[in-house]
């Protein structure tokens, strides 16, 4: 029985981690999490009025061209505005926000597996969670829903994997919005976007403020 649970744990933790390996750090360049391009996924499915394309066109963006921009606190939201009604330093630790003992605690669980760095797991029943630095973009695969986390925009992203929590922090750099990201997969034994968001609001409130 604990060699089948492990295997599933094994096979989980190898899903997580090969979801999150490819999104983007704080030093890195923006990309999605999924590490596809949103601009190129839209292109390749945007019909052409025409019936052709003409060469030379604009097919590139500059850094953030099409990110949400950030808007002062109380100046509302839409249009793709981001909300920032705490801003946050973008630079921070995010294997430091959260003890394993806070994330067992969120995830119920009396049994965790000795995990180091920003990966946190459970194992009876199985829960793995993944705390990181990202950008503010969206994952063009996922089915995503707009929510708020302590006062700022964030994105709530479901996909076959489990579910991932991005809290916009602030606008320091003029290529993207910083952000939180937390990553929650599960056994099936309980809803991982509620758990994510749980995660990121705890974290949420760990980093300083800008």
């Amino acid at each position: 029985m604990r060699l089948r649970r492990a295997s599933a744990l094994t096979a989980c933790l190898a899903a997580v981690l090969g979801v999150v390996g490819c999104s983007s750090s704080v030093s890195g360049s923006a990309s999605s999490g999924s590490g596809g391009s949103p601009s190129a996924s839209s292109s390749a499915a945007a019909p052409t009025g025409s019936g052709s394309a003409e060469p030379g066109g604009s097919g590139t963006q500059e850094p953030g061209a099409g990110e949400p921009r950030a808007t002062e606190p109380g100046s509302g939201q839409g249009g793709g505005e981001v909300k920032l009604g705490k801003r946050k330093k973008s630079e921070y630790d995010p294997c430091g926000l959260l003890s394993s003992q806070e994330v067992a605690v969120v995830f119920g669980s009396g049994e965790m597996l000795e995990t180091s760095g920003c990966l946190h797991s459970s194992f009876d029943p199985m829960k793995v969670a993944i705390i990181q630095a990202s950008y503010f973009i969206p994952d063009a695969s996922a089915e995503i829903g707009k929510i708020e986390v302590g006062g700022n925009s964030a994105y709530r992203m479901k996909s076959e994997e489990g579910c991932a929590v991005l809290v916009a922090l602030s606008e320091e750099s003029q290529e993207a919005t910083g952000a939180l990201r937390v990553d929650v997969t599960t056994d099936g034994s309980a809803e991982p976007c509620q758990l994510a968001v749980d995660l990121a609001t705890k974290a949420f409130d760990r980093i300083p403020n800008a």
